[in-house]
């Protein structure tokens, strides 16, 4: 990555340089959009995203902050069980359910977690800040769902996902939920 972004920013000041030297040294506002260009690559890391015209895009980097707060690091392999194939079959579909099918997980547990058989349910992120305070959830594994069901509701409301989320969150759905289920299990 660090090599492109190195010739990248090479090739754009050399054409910024050749710009400014063979028509006259006036700097117009060709020179300063090559010369923007020539900083993008370093700025990348540090955005989240860029995009014009348009609307917010849930970005892979994203889904990997929250998959590590849940999963605490552990970086074991996805489960190797049929549990969540299902969401392959929704992503063909509309990646975004696929998305919304791990918060409607979330949802399920947490309110099972609580017994929330309640005629007015309790908010979903009251349930966990619940779950929390108990001790039954760490705030990590906590923090990460909080992120997970903030990223699913945007889903839900059509923020475009990205393939590469969608693929991501697929092939760690098990680091996803099984960490948060079985601190639910252990507690109960």
């Amino acid at each position: 990555m660090k090599i492109l972004a190195v010739l990248i920013s090479i090739l754009f000041v050399v054409l910024a340089i050749l710009h400014v030297f063979v028509d006259s040294i006036t700097i117009d506002a060709i020179a300063i959009v090559l010369l923007v260009l020539a900083s993008l690559p370093w700025l990348f890391p540090y955005l989240k995203s860029l995009e014009f015209p348009g609307g917010v895009k849930i970005e892979l980097k994203d889904v990997k902050e929250a998959v590590a707060k849940v999963s605490q690091g552990d970086e074991a392999a996805p489960s190797e069980s049929d549990e969540y194939d299902f969401l392959q079959i929704i992503a063909a579909h509309d990646p975004n359910l696929a998305l919304v099918a791990v918060r409607i997980e979330i949802e399920k547990a947490v309110r099972n977690a609580i017994g929330d058989g309640e005629r007015k349910p309790m908010p979903l992120s009251r349930g966990i800040q619940k779950l929390t305070e108990s001790g039954v959830l760490s705030h990590s594994v906590a923090n990460g769902l909080r992120d997970f069901i903030q990223l699913g509701n945007q889903a839900a409301h059509g923020v475009e996902v990205e393939a590469q989320a969608v693929k991501y969150i697929i092939d760690n759905a098990g680091k996803i939920l099984n960490p948060f289920k079985e601190q639910l299990a252990n507690a109960a």
